[in-house]
């Protein structure tokens, strides 16, 4: 049975930082080589949490990544098995939503895009022949190319 209780901060002060190092050196390895052997996007939507015991933790964004992750698992096993783990009994696929949200934070927003005058008088245009309610929307957007042709 493993133990799961609690350690004081005095214990792991106490401990070997050499070990604490090698340890997170040996996750990096592990993690590139588990990102090394899943296909395509899902090797960007999940990483390794930790290995003991013979358990393998991976950490996926979301529900629907863990689920490829649990299709891969069979195979996973059997290559990390071959490529020098034989220790490892299973792996275990644990959901960490900031993954995800970390993930959405990397990518670039877009620059926001502008209506030039010569679109504004185009949907003025378009508006006078339509209804009351369509022309209202079309002023609106051609009033957008007014307001960005102001110096602020």
């Amino acid at each position: 049975m493993r133990d799961h209780r609690p350690r004081s901060t005095l214990h792991l002060l106490e401990s070997d930082p050499n070990n604490i190092a090698q340890r997170a050196v040996e996750l990096a390895k592990l993690n590139k080589l588990i990102l090394a052997l899943l296909p395509g996007e899902t090797s960007k939507a999940c990483r390794v949490a930790n290995y003991r015991d013979g358990v393998l933790v991976v950490e996926a964004g979301s529900a629907a990544w863990a689920m490829r992750l649990n299709y891969e698992r069979q195979h996973l096993l059997s290559v990390l098995r071959n490529k020098g783990l034989a220790s490892l009994t299973t792996i275990e696929v644990k959901i960490n939503p900031a993954l995800a949200a970390a993930d959405r934070e990397d990518k670039e927003t877009a620059p926001p895009r502008h209506l030039s005058q010569a679109s504004g008088e185009l949907l003025r245009a378009l508006g006078n022949g339509a209804s009351p309610k369509l022309k209202a929307r079309f002023e609106a957007l051609a009033k957008l190319a007014e307001d960005q042709k102001k110096p602020e």
